[in-house]
């Protein structure tokens, strides 16, 4: 189930009623259909038998699914005062912009389209899938059996360390994207990085291709030794990935 917990700092716009009205989707086949929330009724047939839709109006809320319950984000009401923890189906709707989230450890979730004004944090033996998110601050993760962010943007760093499989792709990290003592494979793949490329003692394979770097480009006791071509690095490149 996924838990929405009180917050004093709150969430803007819309993205404060998606939380009060805690829509539900029902995931047909590959499609998304939304149903009534906990005390929204659903509506009447109208003359034509078709019932009208329970999505509100404006850009669509960004889509949370998983197989277990995953996701624990801060929220808040209009006025500040604390909102009651409802309790919701997976997959779910989530606010289109949230103060801070956590995958919650030893679950899979896959996150499309959200913004988090704060840091992200994903716990241990915990998966991740982001398409299309916006992080303001830090992507944080310890022991997750995987990272995955594609297409996304970070306005931080994405530290990633002690844990399994990680792929950055297409995205952009004002910060430093940092990879320690990881034991599966690595992925780095055209992405816009702001600060530096660090990676340390990895075991699975490592992988840096078509990276631009505004720092350095950093490579030390990986096992294999990476592999990868056309990045361009303004600062050096160091060690394992001189030749990258």
């Amino acid at each position: 189930m996924t838990t929405v917990a009180s917050s004093p700092r709150g969430i803007r716009g819309h993205a404060r009623t998606l939380a009060l009205a805690a829509l539900v989707v029902a995931a047909v086949g590959s499609a998304a259909v939304p149903v009534a929330a906990q005390g929204i009724p659903s509506p009447d047939p109208g003359p034509s038998g078709v019932v009208p839709s329970m999505t509100p109006p404006g850009p669509a809320p960004s889509l949370v699914s998983a197989g277990s319950p995953c996701i624990t984000l801060a929220a808040a009401s209009p006025a500040g005062s604390p909102v009651l923890p409802p309790t919701l189906p997976e997959p779910s709707l989530l606010p289109l912009v949230v103060e801070e989230l956590e995958v919650v450890a030893g679950t899979t979730c896959t996150l499309v389209g959200i913004v988090v004004t704060g840091n992200l944090r994903v716990r241990s033996g915990a998966v991740l899938h982001a398409t299309d998110i916006t992080v303001d601050g830090d992507i944080q993760a310890e022991g997750a059996a995987d990272v995955t962010l594609i297409v996304s943007r970070v306005g931080g760093d994405v530290q990633v360390e002690d844990g399994d499989s990680s792929t950055v792709r297409g995205s952009r990290v004002e910060g430093n994207l940092q990879w320690e003592d990881q034991a599966g494979p690595l992925v780095a793949l055209d992405n816009t990085i702001g600060g530096d490329l660090q990676v340390e003692r990895s075991l699975g394979g490592l992988v840096i291709t078509g990276n631009v770097i505004g720092g350095n480009l950093q490579c030390q006791a990986n096992e294999p030794p990476p592999t990868g071509s056309a990045n361009v690095v303004e600062g050096d490149m160091e060690d394992q990935c001189a030749g990258l």
